[in-house]
């Protein structure tokens, strides 16, 4: 399979570009979750196959990210040691995680890439794009800073709001709430991957170390929708507008369309 030039001018011929380009060859997107922000009536539940469970699921997935366990997670001594040995602020690892997030979050819905009209417009060169490179960085450097702050989780979480809530100005370009979990399961996938390549690590600690990391992404994913939930909020109440006319004017609450 040959590689983008933009591979090329990153990571040079060697070795470092592989794991992306395994990656992104062995996508199969119809093992990937479909995503779903709205509960259709009961005739759509009869018409769309299995789409009950997946409605099930995201509430089951929301429910779980509101637990106490993970609003008020505070990573053990252990965790902490598993999340630094299998992080590296090396550029190439940065830009490999970031892009494998995006082109997840960009293939497995596609929608998500009129949020960036720059990125939108390549059409399917997208990941050739300095755009897109950028972008891959922006998600792994909020990793970074939670990676920084892993003793400091009050300090982390409030970062985390701060950042969510400045996404309230992507709601007018459509961004919808249901986008972090797309998000999550991004940075899931992404880690688990790379945490499996630790020949060094045995199979405990593997598991162990890809449990620190989920414990890590719902943690990251969790505040950011509460900050901007608190963004929405906020802006609600600093206007004149009812409800509706005020939602009217955010594409982020209508269905998605994915007619890329």
């Amino acid at each position: 399979m040959a590689c983008c030039p933009i591979f090329h001018r990153i990571f040079g011929d060697g070795n470092k570009i592989k794991p992306y380009l395994a990656f992104f060859a062995g996508r199969n997107k119809s093992q990937h979750k479909q995503y779903v922000d709205a509960i259709p009536t009961v005739s759509e539940q009869v018409s769309n196959n299995g789409i009950e469970e997946k409605i099930h699921n995201l509430h089951m997935i929301n429910a779980e990210l509101d637990s106490p366990q993970i609003v008020y997670w505070t990573p053990t001594k252990y965790e902490k040691d598993l999340l630094n040995q299998t992080w590296s602020n090396e550029l190439d690892f940065l830009y490999i995680l970031g892009l494998k997030i995006y082109v997840h979050i960009f293939e497995y819905c596609p929608s998500t890439k009129k949020l960036f009209p720059t990125i939108h417009a390549m059409g399917p060169t997208y990941a050739e794009s300095e755009a897109f490179k950028g972008q891959a960085l922006k998600f792994v450097q909020v990793v970074c800073h939670c990676i920084e702050s892993l003793n400091e989780p009050h300090t982390m979480a409030e970062y985390l709001r701060y950042i969510g809530e400045k996404h309230v100005q992507y709601s007018y370009r459509g961004f919808k709430p249901l986008f972090w979990n797309i998000y999550l399961d991004a940075l899931d996938m992404s880690l688990s991957e790379h945490i499996a390549s630790f020949e060094n690590f045995d199979e405990e600690k593997k598991k162990d170390a890809t449990e620190a990391w989920r414990k890590l992404a719902k943690f990251t994913i969790t505040h950011m929708k509460k900050g901007y939930v608190r963004g929405l909020v906020k802006e609600f109440n600093e206007q004149s507008d009812t409800f509706s006319i005020w939602a009217g004017q955010h594409p982020g609450f209508r269905p998605i369309e994915d007619d890329d």
